[in-house]
């Protein structure tokens, strides 16, 4: 016997969440607060990685993690930073708030969505085998290039890890995309309630317990020996 509600044998062609412009392809993976997915741009025609952002408005501090992390983005053009290509929102599905319209509650907040470059190499956590010494010199050195371009605009990442290093294919190899903006600060801001040593004070700290000349004190020749 069929199900009381069966499904569409195809999937409508554009999910209203997130308008006609993009097509949701698959799920690329979920966050502490968003989850992403591998989208198709039909006004360029290229695939790019949707970031959506649930309930922006729940409170005040959310509003402005959402708008610093928008903002740092749009800031942060560097062939090593994952570039942003589009944002925008959309009235959210779920949310604390509520409004009655119409005989109906609806949610009074919104959902956050960005567009950014898709890497298709992965991420650095998920590359097996074995790098050779260039290579992983290579890796290393753009990721300094894009860490040293985000403090030239007085920005700490905050979130360096390996799954936050994204990776393509040029070229001459791969190319580092250093990405994921969340929990990024202006350099000058104060420290959250409960931050630990993710404030400003903590380079102080760093730089009063190790002595930055020790960290070039031996070539990576002899490090590695």
């Amino acid at each position: 016997r069929p199900p009381p509600h069966p499904l569409p044998a195809h999937p409508p062609p554009h999910p209203p969440q997130v308008g006609a412009r993009y097509a949701l392809l698959r799920v690329l993976g979920y966050g502490s607060f968003s989850c992403v997915c591998l989208a198709l741009d039909r006004a360029t025609g290229e695939r790019v990685a949707l970031k959506r952002i649930p309930d922006v408005l729940a409170t005040p501090e959310a509003a402005k993690r959402c708008l610093r992390e928008l903002a740092i983005m749009r800031r942060a053009a560097h062939p090593n930073l994952v570039a942003l290509r589009d944002a925008f929102v959309r009235p959210s599905s779920a949310g604390q708030r509520m409004r009655l319209v119409g005989g109906r509650l609806e949610a009074s907040s919104l959902d956050l969505y960005l567009s950014s470059e898709f890497c298709g190499g992965g991420d650095l956590f998920h590359v097996r085998g074995q790098l050779s010494r260039g290579e992983a010199r290579a890796l290393l050195w753009q990721l300094l290039q894009a860490l040293l371009a985000l403090h030239s605009l007085g920005v700490w990442h905050r979130d360096v890890k390996s799954q936050n290093v994204f990776l393509q294919q040029g070229a001459g190899g791969r190319v580092v995309k250093l990405g994921d903006f969340g929990s990024a600060r202006p350099a000058g801001a104060p420290a959250p309630p409960g931050a630990g040593l993710h404030h400003d004070r903590s380079f102080t700290d760093m730089d009063a317990a190790v002595d930055g000349e020790d960290l070039l004190a031996r070539p990576c020749e002899e490090a590695e020996a």
